[in-house]
């Protein structure tokens, strides 16, 4: 199953599969996140849990700058793969449906 889209601060972004992504400098790409269309763009020729890794990579850099931060391209990898790590080991953690008052 592929994810279709993921919402950042509010904002929808859709996932798109391509066959090929160039960054900037014409350099090959796992992923990328676009602002202006709301698109998070995946190579999709990745194993399921390397683009697992790419969403969240692309979502962290979606939060970055919603929020102004700016982080640097090693704090978005260190926390993407800190946070992955964590939904994965804590998935209770992140079931939010049994509580009491519910969260929406």
């Amino acid at each position: 199953m592929r994810l279709e889209k993921v919402k950042i601060l509010g904002i929808v972004y859709k996932i798109l599969y391509h066959h090929e992504l160039k960054g900037d400098k014409n350099e090959l790409l796992n992923g990328r996140i676009d602002y202006d269309k709301a698109e998070i763009l995946i190579k999709n020729d990745l194993e399921s849990q390397n683009i697992l890794n790419v969403i969240y990579h692309e979502a962290v850099h979606g939060l970055s700058t919603a929020m102004g931060i700016d982080l640097s391209e090693k704090q978005v990898e260190t926390i993407s793969n800190g946070l992955l790590c964590l939904v994965r080991d804590n998935p209770e953690l992140f079931d939010l449906r049994g509580l009491e008052g519910g969260l929406k």
